[in-house]
């Protein structure tokens, strides 16, 4: 379910500023219409939507974070990053490491050796699509 946020917001703010503004208390024809108006928008399905949505979003979020070294996959391409000695951050596209695969995901050792962060590469663009 696509959930037309716009509408949404519109309806809500629509709500708040005749809350805010007392009209149903001296309008109830309005309260009325604006109250109809908003729960058009706002039902069970489309608020577990926007639940979804956002845990969904939070998900590619947390995906998208640099994690610790030690809990880097191995045999699959990554983002690396660490800071060099005169502190600025350097990244580069490889595989974590050729050392051993420890049970909790840690390793002993690192080819690159300076890694210290890492993060998945994130997906391909679209085929035929251009910046």
């Amino acid at each position: 379910m696509t959930v037309n946020t716009q509408k949404l917001r519109e309806a809500a703010e629509a709500f708040k500023q005749a809350c805010e503004e007392g009209l149903f208390e001296t309008e109830f024809g309005t309260w009325q219409a604006l109250s109809h108006e908003f729960d058009q928008q706002v039902s069970h399905t489309v608020v577990i939507a926007l639940l979804d949505e956002i845990d969904a979003l939070r998900a590619e979020l947390q995906a998208r974070q640099w994690m610790p070294i030690e809990t880097a996959p191995h045999e699959t391409l990554v983002v690396l990053g660490w800071h060099d000695e005169n502190g600025v951050f350097k990244q580069e596209i490889a595989l974590a490491s050729a050392g051993t695969r420890y049970p909790g995901g840690g390793s002993d050792m690192w080819w690159h050796g300076n890694a210290t962060h890492w993060m998945p590469l994130p997906p391909d663009p679209p085929k035929g699509e251009t910046a």
